[in-house]
């Protein structure tokens, strides 16, 4: 394996110059073209860094921890690919974990991405969160993180999310319009933010409209025991039907779920859009190929993720910078889940 000693007889000088240049330390009395023949002599060389020794040296690592819930979730790629981004054009390299939806995973992985040094984490939090002790010694520590997706109001760090309870207040009124006032919501049974704040938009929507709000039309269900969110959705809608509970129109907080209501409705031979109006959020690109094209609420996720990454290396670099906890736009995509040509 090839040496800073190697390096430096190649090129001709001490293995204290190879040494400044390969770890990027700036001194005024080395040129240019001493650098350039000190790469070029590495290049040569085949030379591989020593990370561990340069991370050291310098007292940063460029890493950025990522913890997100699942693999499958087709939400996060867009989110990560935002993250790396934004990271790879500051000189960082991001190391992804997933939780799996499980608070011992993600105990462990901030554990281990923390042993591994990386200089920050960008975290999509678990719903009923078990691990608050921990992102509050963090921050008591001074340790910078961000939370994308989902914020723990009971955690007062960085944040950036998706304005939902706008987004989700924008699809009912929609819904209203169309002449749909017997909304079913179907949600998930759990308290993370974003659960909140959708079913308080969809809440916000109904008043604003003077409609009542009904419990007999909000199915929370539970994903974590159903194989995926398309069962979850399936079963929900189709424990509605068999309590023959009255309704115009559906509104899911995630698209996974409407795929799965959309099956559900198809078997009770009931027609999208001329009986029952659907509705989703994140609007995953699936949506769009689906038998009926669902209308959706879109979020930036690639916007998402590059600003969590921007936050977070200020914060690195500058550990007193005022919190910054953002709420993104989203937007109302219609298809043909819906009937828009009655508005």
């Amino acid at each position: 394996m090839t040496t800073l000693k190697d390096i430096a007889k190649e090129a001709g000088v001490s293995t204290a110059t190879v040494s400044q240049v390969l770890n990027d330390k700036e001194n005024p009395f080395i040129s240019q073209a001493t650098k350039e023949g000190i790469l070029q002599a590495a290049e040569r060389l085949h030379y591989i860094p020593n990370r561990v020794a340069r991370d050291l040296a310098r007292g940063s690592t460029m890493v950025l921890g990522v913890i997100i819930p699942r693999a499958a979730d087709l939400f996060f790629p867009e989110v990560v690919e935002g993250i790396e981004e934004a990271a790879s054009t500051k000189g960082y390299d991001i190391v992804l974990s997933y939780s799996a939806g499980n608070f011992q995973k993600e105990r462990k992985h901030i554990q281990l991405l923390l042993e591994r040094k990386v200089d920050g984490l960008l975290v999509a939090p678990l719903e009923n969160n078990q691990n608050i002790p921990i992102f509050r010694e963090l921050l008591e520590r001074k340790f910078p993180f961000v939370f994308i997706d989902r914020y723990l109001p009971e955690v007062k760090t960085d944040f950036v999310v998706s304005d939902l309870k706008d987004g989700a207040c924008e699809a009912v009124s929609y819904l209203i319009r169309l002449g749909r006032t017997k909304i079913v919501h179907i949600t998930k049974d759990s308290n993370i933010s974003t659960v909140r704040d959708v079913l308080e938009g969809y809440k916000m929507a109904l008043m604003k409209n003077g409609l009542k709000i009904n419990q007999e039309l909000v199915k929370a269900v539970n994903s974590e025991i159903s194989s995926n969110s398309y069962e979850a959705g399936y079963n929900g809608m189709k424990k509605l039907l068999e309590k023959r509970v009255d309704f115009t129109a559906v509104f899911c907080i995630d698209d996974n779920l409407a795929v799965g209501a959309l099956k559900t409705l198809k078997e009770a031979k009931l027609k999208v859009p001329q009986d029952i109006s659907v509705v989703g959020m994140d609007n995953l690109a699936v949506s769009s190929y689906l038998t009926s094209p669902l209308t959706s609420v879109a979020q930036n996720k690639i916007q998402m993720g590059k600003l969590a990454s921007e936050i977070l290396i200020k914060r690195i670099e500058n550990p007193e910078n005022k919190k910054k906890q953002i709420f993104l736009k989203t937007n109302l995509i219609l298809r043909e889940s819906t009937n828009e040509k009655e508005i």
